[in-house]
């Protein structure tokens, strides 16, 4: 495996069938910018979008925003890796980090910026701004 923020993530799909995760694998998880959506495929491609538009679901966030294509991740007992397809707005592109025990994410970006959150499995809905 090869890593690197400009570089490439990825666990082979017969790895990724011998984890014994259940795919998808979907989470929705909470910056202080605001909630990304990602779904992980059992062939390592997956898909995100990053609401900042305050939506309540994932299906109205699709609405307002672009879903961005993951050309690969890597899945590990404790750790998800993937690179950012995307600019995100104070990061640049870069790297999300997710730990499957804690659901703690973390996000470095290219241009210095960083910002840790927590991840929940499923796609969570939410009410209306606080």
């Amino acid at each position: 495996m090869v890593f690197g923020i400009s570089g490439c993530l990825s666990t082979s799909p017969e790895q990724l069938r011998a984890s014994g995760a259940d795919f998808p694998i979907k989470y929705s998880c909470e910056f202080t910018k605001g909630v990304m959506y990602l779904q992980l495929n059992i062939d390592n491609t997956g898909s995100l979008i990053f609401n900042y538009q305050g939506s309540t679901t994932y299906e109205e966030t699709l609405k307002t925003a672009n879903l961005k294509n993951i050309r690969s991740y890597e899945l590990g007992p404790q750790l998800i890796q993937l690179a950012l397809p995307m600019r995100i707005v104070g990061f640049g592109t870069g790297l999300l980090q997710i730990n499957r025990r804690t659901g703690q994410a973390s996000q470095v970006g290219t241009i210095g910026g960083q910002d840790t959150g927590k991840c929940y499995r499923g796609f969570k809905e939410y009410e209306k701004q606080l």
